[in-house]
């Protein structure tokens, strides 16, 4: 924003001589005298009175003043409005969520970051995991939660936050006496599974495949709460990760062998983000997931 000429304006008037003027505004006494002209011509009038001993201001120049001031001001207000919003744009941290687990692991580490770090705003756009993936990558989003089947799948800079076992889960009343691997006569089972198109889905065909089982499926549902109620109401088995798998359900959890997992990982654009407040939020995350797993099915 140039605002030149109301500068040159504004320090002839308080000073009220042209040559005590340029010098403090670091220029020749002639180009300031060349602007005042160049003023006075363009707007048909004068802006000050030549006395022997100073310049006094005209009606014309006292207005002319006026305006300049609310314009240097104007100027001042805008570019403070511009830092403060570069300084909230770093605060801000636009981040992917892409499951309701990791939603819970990321409501739990904010609690305790706002604690230290009452500045930092939170963003968060949840999504699947191909999508936010992808505007992690185009810079769209500063950090993502992720749950994966496959803790590599992150391009890029990323933590492990957990490493999850995933259980089948049977109603306890039907549940054989020892059974001990979740793959054991899977085929005798209807089973309730996540959609579709889901990395959870995904997760558990790979499982069936290993078994060599084509599932009788009841249920398609992401919902794990609801597909605990339907296990729970004896309408089939299902897949359920440890951190939702708890005692007192009415379900049988058994480990499969080998076992198998999925990980909740934190994405990250490193370049985007400050060292000091990302070190003490990974360590949140972490120590959130590892109370997390403590308290488990087992």
């Amino acid at each position: 924003m140039n605002t030149k000429a109301e500068s040159y304006f504004m320090e002839i008037a308080k000073q009220k001589s042209i040559s005590k003027a340029a010098e403090h505004l670091f220029v020749s006494q002639s180009t300031l005298s060349q602007f005042l002209l160049n003023l006075e011509k363009e707007l048909g009038v004068l802006m000050f009175e030549r006395g022997k001993q100073e310049l006094v201001l005209t009606p014309a120049g006292a207005i002319y003043l006026e305006g300049a001031k609310e314009i240097l001001h104007i100027k001042e207000q805008v570019y403070l409005k511009i830092q403060d919003s570069r300084i909230s744009e770093r605060n801000k941290w636009r981040i992917g969520i892409t499951s309701r687990e990791i939603l819970n692991l990321f409501l739990e580490g904010a609690r305790r970051f706002r604690d230290i770090r009452p500045d930092i705003v939170f963003d968060i756009i949840e999504g699947n995991v191909r999508p936010v993936l992808k505007m992690l990558e185009a810079g769209d989003i500063k950090m993502a939660m992720l749950t994966l089947t496959d803790q590599y799948d992150v391009n890029g800079h990323w933590e492990l936050l957990m490493k999850e076992e995933i259980l089948k889960a049977i109603p306890k009343r039907t549940a054989s006496q020892g059974e001990s691997d979740g793959r054991k006569d899977l085929s005798g089972y209807k089973l309730i599974l996540a959609k579709q198109g889901t990395a959870f889905r995904a997760l558990e065909d790979a499982i069936l495949v290993q078994a060599g089982v084509t599932p009788k499926i009841a249920f398609e549902i992401n919902n794990i709460e609801a597909v605990k109620e339907l296990v729970s109401d004896g309408l089939g088995c299902s897949f359920i990760p440890a951190s939702m798998a708890h005692t007192q359900d009415s379900i049988e959890y058994i480990s499969i062998d080998p076992p198998v997992y999925r990980y909740h990982v934190l994405g990250f654009n490193e370049e985007k983000l400050q060292k000091e407040p990302l070190d003490a939020w990974i360590s949140i995350l972490k120590d959130a997931a590892d109370k997390s797993s403590d308290r488990h099915w087992k």
